[in-house]
């Protein structure tokens, strides 16, 4: 008992998340994941089924000889940037899936957000009128960009 006659003891304490877990590499230094072209519209799976009209006729063209490669762009690292790479005629060949995640202070997953699917539904939302613009500032700003590259039918855009 203390000189104020009190006899409890107050402690906090907080739960401790384990250690994350981490990835190395066969030396034991960490390893990091990248992100790389694998192949070009012309050398991709689709392009080569029709110019070779079967599974069969596509193995049969790599074996003999296989198609050229585009040195500078396959293995390409794709950055932390959300990159839109487009087809000569303007189509969309590989673009980031952008999502937005929301998490609990634990860590589980709340919500989860796709605005290139949402984008699509906007336009059948009834009472509206099939037109489609975007808004956004910052991180949102960034989202209007990336909808400007993937949705065709995206008719205004205001990132700031």
């Amino acid at each position: 008992m203390d000189e104020k006659r009190r006899d409890a003891h107050v402690a906090a304490e907080w739960h401790k998340k384990p250690p994350a877990l981490r990835m190395v590499g066969p030396s034991g230094a960490p390893a990091r994941l990248e992100r790389l072209i694998r192949t070009t519209d012309a050398t991709a799976y689709d392009a080569l089924l029709r110019a070779h009209g079967t599974d069969e006729g596509v193995a049969k063209a790599i074996a003999e000889g296989d198609p050229e490669i585009d040195l500078r762009l396959v293995g390409r690292k794709l950055g932390d940037a959300a990159r839109v790479y487009l087809r000569k005629d303007g189509t969309v060949l590989s673009a980031a899936h952008v999502l937005r995640v929301i998490r609990a202070p634990d860590g589980t997953e709340k919500t989860r957000e796709d605005f290139v699917a949402f984008a699509a539904h906007a336009r059948t939302i009834a009472g509206g009128n099939g037109r489609l613009g975007a808004v956004g500032f910052c991180w949102g700003g960034g989202t209007v960009n990336t909808l400007a590259a993937r949705v065709p039918e995206l008719i205004a855009g205001v990132p700031y």
